[in-house]
């Protein structure tokens, strides 16, 4: 049995006539990204000329993706900390979404780390202390995020973390039984299907941190089945000499 609270429609989205009437509200500056059904501009807001991260989300989906879109709307927009990426409005038209975020200029954590390669000490601490602190507020508000990982980690222009994409978030009420995320960070509690609760956040912490101190995951297999095994197992090992320099300060 489930315990999660399946979420109402969303008061939140407000109603617009057509996809047109947007340029009404935002002028489209740039493209930040783009997914099969999802892209993401830089825009400005016509209201105060501020800008903000415009992303609409087309309604070729499921019944069950169109809710995982509510659902984030929802959740995100009783959410109000810091580290947690800001929901700034919601709107719906026949054919999409548009969702308003605040936008944060210096890019994602998982860009950062490929570029740099690996952090030190100090930057992985204040990193993870963010976080952490997101985490903590989520749950204290009986929230799970159940897909922390470094993509999902936005870096504002201060660099600031911004927990973003909550699309997997949910209320909690029980044991979840759900196995969702990304593989890499998903939790052993998770894949042993016995009921899992908001520790998963912690764990993916725990990878995202391993991975910022070596630049790498500490489970690694194309093969999710044997993946999925690794996790389970959990057996973490520091002998090798990438961690030889952890604590060096360099």
């Amino acid at each position: 049995m489930k315990f999660t609270r399946k979420i109402p429609k969303c008061g939140f989205i407000k109603q617009l006539p057509n996809d047109e009437s947007t340029e009404q509200l935002f002028n489209i500056v740039g493209s930040i990204g783009k997914g099969s059904y999802s892209d993401v501009f830089l825009a400005i807001q016509q209201s105060d000329s501020n800008f903000c991260a415009l992303k609409r989300i087309f309604k070729r989906r499921t019944q069950n993706e169109t809710q995982q879109v509510e659902n984030e709307v929802d959740i995100l927009s009783k959410c109000s900390h810091v580290n947690i990426c800001r929901l700034l409005n919601a709107f719906e038209t026949m054919s999409m979404y548009i969702i308003i975020f605040e936008y944060a200029n210096n890019g994602d954590l998982f860009h950062v780390i490929e570029s740099a390669g690996k952090f030190n000490e100090y930057t992985a601490a204040t990193i993870t202390t963010q976080v952490a602190n997101a985490i903590s507020y989520l749950h204290v508000h009986c929230i799970v995020h159940r897909d922390i990982k470094p993509e999902n980690l936005l870096l504002a222009r201060d660099f600031t973390i911004k927990l973003a994409d909550f699309g997997l978030a949910c209320v909690v009420h029980g044991p979840m039984y759900k196995i969702c995320g990304t593989p890499t960070y998903i939790a052993p509690e998770m894949l042993a299907e016995k009921g899992y609760g908001m520790e998963v956040d912690t764990w993916s912490l725990g990878i995202i941190l391993h991975v910022m101190l070596v630049g790498y995951a500490p489970w690694q297999c194309p093969d999710r089945r044997r993946l999925f095994q690794l996790i389970t197992l959990s057996r973490l090992s520091f002998e090798h000499h990438t961690w030889s320099t952890v604590s060096s300060g360099t």
